[in-house]
């Protein structure tokens, strides 16, 4: 029986003469999709879901290598000035797959020591892969995923870049859109 992985179906393309093939990840978040279902731990350790990025517009920005962690502060950064640090709309997911040697609590305490303690409720985060597979993200990227997330859970915008990309201003004006 052959088994079929992400990096062979993304050769099949190429293989078939440019046949084209499903999307592998069908959760990757995408404009007018609903946001994929998730469970997450803040960097206090308590539990979270996707269910709570609903009820108001949010801003999520999502990380899936650690070389991403300074393009995703300046992105919260950016959010936060425009939407103000206490309201809770301001999220970060920091989906990583690290090696099963580092621990959760060591995990987090490196992230506590590099992130302000008013993101901590914030700083969604796992360490395992497991959110990594949940949002459809493909690993290790060196970029986050900045995201405009409806009150009913949908993408409304989105961006793969650092904070200075082209298509920035319409995403900031489309975040504070009435």
């Amino acid at each position: 029986m052959t088994t079929l992985t992400r990096r062979s179906a993304l050769a099949l393309p190429a293989a078939l003469g440019g046949l084209a093939l499903p999307r592998i990840s069908a959760a990757e978040p995408r404009v007018g999709a609903a946001f994929p279902s998730f469970s997450a731990h803040d960097l206090n350790g308590g539990a979270h879901s996707h269910r709570e990025l609903t009820g108001r517009r949010r801003f999520v920005a999502a990380i899936t290598g650690m070389d991403a962690s300074e393009p995703m502060r300046a992105w919260l950064d950016q959010a936060e000035s425009r939407l103000g640090r206490s309201r809770g709309n301001v999220h970060a997911l920091v989906a990583l797959e690290l090696s099963f040697i580092a621990f959760d609590g060591i995990v987090r305490s490196q992230a506590r020591s590099h992130t302000p303690s008013h993101r901590w409720p914030f700083v969604w985060m796992e360490r395992d892969g497991s959110l990594t597979r949940q949002l459809g993200l493909p690993n290790g990227h060196a970029q986050p995923w900045a995201y405009i997330l409806e009150p009913n859970g949908t993408v409304s915008r989105w961006i793969h870049g650092p904070v200075s990309h082209p298509d920035a201003p319409a995403f900031w004006t489309a975040l504070m859109a009435p």
